[in-house]
């Protein structure tokens, strides 16, 4: 345990002479590195933001100290922003056959074979919708499908897949408005309910979910 002991601190002066020499401390990324080393280059990173919170940190402690990221040849995950706030006039990024991915590959496509959820489907379409679980994927934050800042995006073959809608065109028409209370007209006259209750004019609305 001593002679362990003994060679990490050898290893750590070193490496701290090194950056004495040259006037700027080097950090390493590796996509094969592991978050709990100590951000060498015989001991690197594996993951952006772990190196993103300990570069902040000694930044933070050791003021106006030039640093450089190293980012070896690799592909590396972004799970999220990193944040070098306050810190860019002296940290260096370096990597040019590093690539940062913000995409999470989506494995586990099985056809649909809820009824319920087939019920809601035009029969021309059963056997051709397939499903998969994001979270199994890793993908824990899904955003707002309503909002075009703030959902996902699927791509297949490196292009973007469009958001499942009905109709593929336009807008489809609605009935009556219906309800307790009632609102005043627009202006092109359409009146309206507080309840926001339509009535629908097409058949495939029977499929929805209410």
């Amino acid at each position: 345990m001593k002679r362990k002991f003994l060679s990490l601190c050898l290893a750590l002066l070193a490496t701290m002479l090194a950056w004495a020499q040259s006037g700027e401390i080097v950090f390493y990324l590796s996509p094969s590195g592991d978050d709990a080393a100590q951000g060498t280059q015989s001991s690197p990173w594996r993951t952006p933001e772990a190196a993103a919170g300990q570069v902040r940190a000694f930044m933070q402690a050791h003021p106006g100290q030039a640093v450089r990221l190293e980012f070896t040849a690799g592909t590396y995950q972004i799970r999220e922003p990193l944040v070098f706030e306050g810190l860019s006039a002296a940290l260096t990024l370096h990597g040019p056959e590093a690539v940062l991915c913000g995409e999470m590959p989506v494995t586990g496509w099985t056809p649909v074979t809820d009824p319920s959820v087939l019920s809601r489907m035009p029969a021309a379409a059963a056997g051709k919708v397939l499903q998969a679980d994001l979270r199994a994927c890793g993908v824990s934050d899904l955003g707002t499908a309503t909002e075009r800042t703030d959902r996902i995006d699927l791509y297949c073959g490196g292009v973007r897949q469009t958001l499942a809608r009905w109709p593929d065109n336009g807008f489809t028409q609605a009935g009556r408005a219906v309800g307790q209370t009632t609102l005043p007209d627009t202006w092109i006259r359409v009146p309206g309910t507080a309840e926001g209750c339509l009535e629908y004019l097409d058949d495939r609305m029977e499929r929805w979910a209410h």
